[in-house]
């Protein structure tokens, strides 16, 4: 015999999706900060951002917007992002 449909409480479901959302974009963040750690001088563009990290636009829009929040990265004269430390600015 069948089992019924379990109840599925669409908010619990949504929560969880955030949660994995973040937790992913979490992990990129520390990946990237990483990378930027271990090559000091790095400077990336937004387009050399999403072909080294697979990242659409949008997504690299929020990781980059993060990491200059935090202020780990900042923007240099020609549009590229490099470590805060480095004089990127």
């Amino acid at each position: 015999m069948p089992r019924p449909p379990i109840p599925i409480n669409s908010n619990e479901v949504l929560d969880a999706m955030d949660n994995l959302l973040r937790s992913a974009t979490k992990q990129i963040i520390d990946a990237i900060r990483g990378e930027f750690n271990e090559m000091p001088g790095m400077r990336l563009t937004h387009d050399q951002f999403c072909r080294l990290w697979h990242l659409e636009r949008q997504e690299a829009e929020r990781v980059i917007s993060s990491l200059t929040a935090s202020g780990f990265l900042r923007r240099d004269g020609n549009n590229r992002y490099g470590r805060a430390g480095d004089g990127a600015t």
